[in-house]
């Protein structure tokens, strides 16, 4: 396929697409999503993961200059084929965009004029949540600007603000000299990159929505999945408080509760109540009963009666799309 930029010379900006069997589903709007942004100097690379789909077929019909299409003809796994998408991106930054999300009109540019003359590990944007059907559910504005690299993380365990690959835009040497997406089990690889890449060289906050992040009514697994959840997250606040030395206590006093309430919510596929039980108190133990289960579970039946109020007004009141 043609080079990235319409005259092959080196692009500023790499959005990079991993794609796996959605080339009748949600991946044509990614695509079109990135290819639609009001920049000149960027490149798009689809990675496909040996889709068994249409993907080829649709791919080698598409005639933008800046688009790349590189195909594995085995799956190489999700975290394999994002890391793909940076080893062959050409762009001094680089976002990497789900075959499932969108990216919001205008964000790369206004990405750039966040940064300006500096050169920070990351450019961080807001993001707006979507269900499995494309409609709105809520935004998360982006970080604010000036924090320093643990006071950036308290804010995210005080549920501030989120981090998702859809909002942030990576600095791609950087981020390849720090191991690209790596985490032990592949589960928290963005933000243990956002947090290598911040303490080296800080971030920019992009006052604006980065795109779309769809969240699917999917099974959430069942024992194993809820345990790799708890290593990655151990690692991920060990990693920080490395990273923050001076600030490392306040860091696991805020982010143990905060990170054994994202594992406690994946116990809940499991069919055995025995095993449930056992995960949770498992997950309490890794994080030094921060959160015990018999305060979070109450909790959560409350935000769960929340949302069934809010689900049904949102029916009374009508459907939101993406375009607001």
């Amino acid at each position: 396929m043609t080079p990235g930029t319409a005259d092959g010379a080196k692009p500023l900006i790499t959005v990079g697409i991993s794609t796996y069997n959605r080339v009748d589903g949600t991946f044509p709007e990614a695509l079109q999503s990135a290819l639609a942004q009001d920049l000149d100097d960027f490149e798009v690379v689809v990675c496909d993961n040996a889709s068994e789909d249409g993907t080829r077929a649709f791919m080698e019909r598409q005639r933008d200059p800046r688009l790349r299409y590189h195909r594995h003809e085995t799956n190489i796994g999700a975290n394999g084929n994002f890391n793909a998408c940076l080893d062959l991106a050409r762009g001094d930054y680089f976002l990497l965009l789900h075959d499932d999300d969108v990216l919001e009109p205008g964000f790369l540019q206004r990405a750039l004029e966040a940064i300006g003359s500096r050169r920070p590990g990351v450019a961080l944007g807001g993001v707006r949540h979507i269900d499995g059907a494309g409609m709105a559910r809520r935004s998360v504005g982006a970080p604010p600007a000036g924090l320093g690299g643990a006071e950036l993380f308290e804010g995210w365990f005080r549920r501030r603000y989120s981090f998702y690959f859809c909002s942030t835009l990576f600095d791609s040497a950087r981020l390849r000299d720090a191991g690209g997406f790596a985490s032990p089990e592949d589960l928290f690889q963005d933000v243990v990159a956002i947090a290598r890449l911040v303490a080296r060289a800080g971030y920019v906050s992009v006052p604006a929505i980065a795109g779309s992040f769809r969240r699917h009514e999917a099974n959430r697994g069942g024992s194993s999945h809820a345990l790799r959840w708890t290593r990655d997250a151990e690692y991920l606040l060990n990693l920080l408080a490395e990273l923050f030395p001076d600030r490392a206590e306040e860091l696991r006093r805020l982010g143990a509760p905060y990170l054994a309430a994202k594992c406690y919510r994946y116990v809940a596929a499991v069919p055995s109540p025995l095993e449930r039980w056992r995960l949770y108190r498992e997950i309490d133990r890794r994080f030094d009963h921060a959160l015990p289960p018999w305060h979070y579970l109450p909790q959560q039946l409350r935000m769960r009666f929340r949302k069934s109020l809010s689900k049904r007004w949102r029916r009374l009141s009508g459907p939101r799309s993406t375009s607001g």
